[in-house]
């Protein structure tokens, strides 16, 4: 047994569809690890429907950590397996039936690798597709690819896509820990990418991605304050361990990022301070990108 699954679980809504999409694998050769954060759902009685068709290790853990520190919780559920390898899921997304063979394909046709990815489709609560994120490269993307993907909006990334060796989780000292686990998983599979050579890319049917419950930080509309302060946290993040801060592709990808975050995540309200905040820590990167955000939402200011 080389795979780990493994689900940090506190909401129910979706937790049956969820494991319903990991019980139909073609290859069952993983354990999923459930972790639930001592959810106020009965989250065991769903589990319990699917002990006969998926080896299954479930544990309820009597302090909830996720409400203090996601990061915590995200690293005890990990913990709590020991494979080789661990595809780090979530309790209301989906995976394709064929999603674990691939693993075991990508594996064996880059012997040695320790990071991949999955493509990405976003599904609102009926399951319908309201986005797709562009076909991924053939073989390997960098770790600056990785990003400037992200912080450009190019694709969207969740933490479903990806499954990484635990000897790279260890490496790279377990997930970033940032405020609600903001960036966090950006920041990870950074520093996965850059340790491990970069992601192998596994073509074939998307991951879902759960969007529009309502129930995720990503949607979560009482969190403008936490959320401006934890992209300024990211970005001195990005100050300290981004390799190529020079490059035009980041400094252009970034200022995409802040204004991504400023326009739809905080939809523009914030405060003055809170801009300038944003500014100073820019400006350690790149003091035009500093300015150009200034100028742009100074004016535009609550």
């Amino acid at each position: 047994m080389e795979l780990a699954v493994v689900i940090p679980a506190y909401k129910s809504a979706f937790l049956r569809k969820t494991l319903e999409s990991i019980a139909c694998q073609t290859c069952n050769d993983f354990i999923l690890y459930i972790g639930d954060d001592n959810s106020p759902f009965d989250l065991e009685r769903i589990v319990d429907e699917f002990r006969d068709r998926i080896r299954i290790v479930y544990r309820r853990f009597e302090e909830n950590l996720g409400g203090k520190n996601l990061i915590a919780h995200w690293d005890r559920c990990v913990k709590m397996s020991s494979e080789p390898y661990v595809y780090f899921f979530s309790d209301d997304d989906m995976m394709p039936s064929d999603a674990v063979e691939r693993i075991y394909s990508s594996i064996n046709a880059w012997p040695g690798h320790r990071f991949f990815r999955f493509p990405l489709n976003l599904v609102d609560s009926e399951d319908r597709i309201i986005y797709s994120n562009p076909p991924l490269p053939e073989g390997v993307s960098s770790a600056e690819e990785l990003m400037c993907d992200k912080l450009g909006c190019v694709r969207s990334s969740t933490a479903c896509e990806y499954v990484f060796a635990r000897s790279l989780y260890d490496e790279c000292g377990g997930f970033v820990d940032l405020p609600l686990a903001w960036g966090s998983d950006d920041a990870t599979w950074y520093l996965m990418a850059a340790s491990g050579g970069g992601a192998v890319n596994i073509h074939g049917r998307p991951v879902m991605w759960r969007d529009g419950s309502g129930e995720n930080i990503s949607s979560d509309t009482s969190l403008y304050r936490e959320k401006l302060d934890a992209t300024t946290r990211f970005i001195y993040w990005l100050r300290k361990n981004y390799r190529r801060k020079n490059s035009r592709l980041f400094r252009k990808s970034l200022k995409t990022y802040i204004n991504n975050i400023f326009v739809t995540t905080v939809r523009m309200d914030y405060t003055a301070a809170e801009l300038d905040r944003i500014c100073r820590a820019l400006a350690g990167i790149d003091i035009f990108v500093a300015l150009h955000i200034y100028f742009k939402f100074r004016r535009k200011v609550k």
